[in-house]
């Protein structure tokens, strides 16, 4: 049998509520040496974007390919005066059905702090940016990360369309920024895995092929994931050229919890042309809860007794809102702390098992390796096995720490896995 494996760095699991949410405790730094002693390569959690962006060269575009490494997944090892990392990045674009990259470049990170607590601040990210600049026409833009102390890899991929934005009305997806910048300054990014918003922040769209002697019109709308409309407004605007920056306000006070979608649609002369991001949002301001928590109920299921769960799915909205507070303060490992780590935690987890395991119509965190994502975390190994024999995928997660092993069979190989067996 065929076997390919993943392998995860190992996470030492601290449990609550009767030994069924397992919380990461452990860090990403290890002692120097402490490396895999083998030519297996784990995942790499590691986030990209791909923006078109005009270009100063005729019949060109620049296509902007921004990578994205949070400091919680990389591997630090101790060294004289701290911990150091070495990341290794390496921007390609290919054009349509071409296996061979049109453009290449390789860079390289070396990351060096002076404290462990540096090392697992979950604030903290590496962000690299590339450019290309190739004629107009369908592409696929890569990116491929490497940690060389974790021996771990990732792998990104985006299709994009360069077109000429100064002929075709276009608008771009949506990039977070913290401020109301307008260009795309990556020290104003938000982290594109960041989940707690304290304060406003702005979606910068960029809009071309406008006639600049007409004003155009700028709409945007937030969703929640039932599609219930939480906040929109409409711009008219002057253009400043052809192609401009625009810079959306974002309340945080109407974001959902969990999944926020932005609509944004640009309109001059009758064209109308639109785009979307989708946003996660936890609560990160202590007992405030934002609007919609439904969407954190049904996971809960996971980890309360089912009577208690069906009290509070079943509440009205503003007993279900004192019962939600109730439950999460009476497990708030230190209530002086406006943080609750283990309610950050759970829904943390909730949106990785939302964007990892969605499947049709079923969210991640309805799918059985959502579930078993949510109570137990990531696992410490992932093998995954074809059978010669039926043709069927399977994927084994094990947990080393309580020594639990959960199989998952892929039976139609579409995706669909589903939770065979358990030790």
């Amino acid at each position: 049998m065929a076997t390919k494996k993943i392998r995860f760095r190992s996470i030492q699991p601290l449990m609550f509520i009767g030994s069924i949410l397992g919380l990461m405790a452990g860090g990403c730094a290890v002692p120097s040496g402490g490396v895999h002693g083998t030519d297996v390569w784990s995942r790499l959690n590691l986030s990209a974007r791909v923006i078109n962006l005009p270009s100063e060269t005729p019949n060109l575009g620049r296509v902007v390919c921004f990578a994205e490494v949070r400091y919680r997944d990389i591997q630090f090892v101790k060294t004289d005066d701290g911990y150091e990392a070495v990341l290794e990045f390496t921007f390609s674009i290919y054009q349509k059905d071409n296996r061979e990259p049109l453009k290449l470049t390789d860079r390289k990170k070396i990351l060096r702090v002076g404290t462990f607590r540096e090392t697992i601040d979950r604030k903290k990210t590496v962000r690299l940016l590339e450019n290309f600049e190739v004629p107009f026409g369908q592409y696929t833009a890569r990116v491929v990360v490497r940690d060389r102390n974790a021996r771990s890899m990732g792998i990104a991929s985006e299709s994009i369309e360069v077109v000429d934005l100064y002929s075709n009305l276009f608008i771009s997806r949506p990039i977070l920024m913290w401020d109301s910048v307008s260009t795309l300054d990556p020290d104003q990014m938000v982290p594109f895995q960041n989940r707690r918003y304290e304060n406003d922040v702005f979606a910068l769209v960029v809009v071309g092929g406008i006639n600049p002697k007409e004003t155009y019109k700028i709409h945007y709308r937030l969703e929640d994931t039932r599609g219930q409309m939480m906040y929109e407004r409409t711009m008219n605007l002057k253009p400043t050229g052809r192609v401009n920056f625009v810079s959306l306000r974002i309340p945080v006070s109407k974001l959902a919890l969990g999944k926020t979608n932005i609509l944004v649609t640009a309109e001059q002369f009758g064209n109308r042309v639109a785009s979307r991001l989708t946003l996660y949002s936890s609560l990160g301001r202590g007992t405030e809860v934002t609007q919609n928590i439904d969407s954190y109920i049904e996971p809960m299921r996971y980890i309360m007794p089912s009577d208690d769960w069906k009290r509070l799915r079943d509440a009205n909205p503003e007993e279900r809102k004192k019962l939600f507070e109730a439950f999460w303060k009476e497990r708030d490992p230190d209530p002086n702390d406006l943080v609750n780590p283990l309610m950050e935690e759970f829904f943390f987890r909730v949106q990785e098992a939302n964007q990892k395991f969605s499947w049709g119509s079923e969210e991640g965190w309805e799918t059985d390796r959502g579930r078993i994502y949510i109570i137990y975390g990531p696992p410490d190994s992932i093998e995954r096995q074809r059978s010669p024999r039926s043709g069927i995928t399977y994927e084994i997660w094990r947990y080393y720490n309580i020594g639990r092993q959960f199989v998952f069979e892929d039976r139609y190989n579409n995706g669909n896995y589903r939770l065979y067996s358990s030790n």
